[in-house]
């Protein structure tokens, strides 16, 4: 696991630049990060179960969608 520190308005590439992860806000002890990443990129939260069934489904962020810089 590579652990880094960021500061707000810092970000971090991924996949030769494909995706970006950038801190947006700490406050209060919360962290907002925002993805920057290509419609076929999926992004779903950890604590969510990988495929959830369709009578319990709570969508995932859609691909590609997000806070946009």
């Amino acid at each position: 696991m590579l652990v880094l520190s960021r500061k707000p308005g810092e970000g971090i590439l991924l996949d030769g630049g494909r995706v970006t992860i950038k801190i947006l806000s700490i406050e209060k002890g919360h962290v907002k990060v925002g993805f920057d990443a290509p419609r076929e990129v999926h992004i779903r939260r950890a604590e969510l179960p990988p495929n959830p069934s369709p009578a319990s489904a709570v969508p995932d962020l859609a691909p590609g969608a997000g806070v946009r810089a």
